[in-house]
């Protein structure tokens, strides 16, 4: 795990918001990444995302 992000689901449908989470450790080659996403059915839309 690179990291872990917390999303705050009460917010007024249809408002989009941006989420940020550092990365832990130093990361270098090339992995797979995936996406786990756990809660109630219909969590959240999920548009995008990219590394800084």
């Amino acid at each position: 795990m690179i990291a872990t992000v917390e999303i705050n689901t009460t917010t007024e449908e249809g408002i989009w918001s941006t989420f940020k989470s550092p990365v832990t450790g130093k990361i270098k080659g090339v992995h797979s990444l995936y996406f786990i996403f756990r809660g109630e059915k219909d969590l959240f839309y999920f548009d995008w995302w990219k590394f800084k």
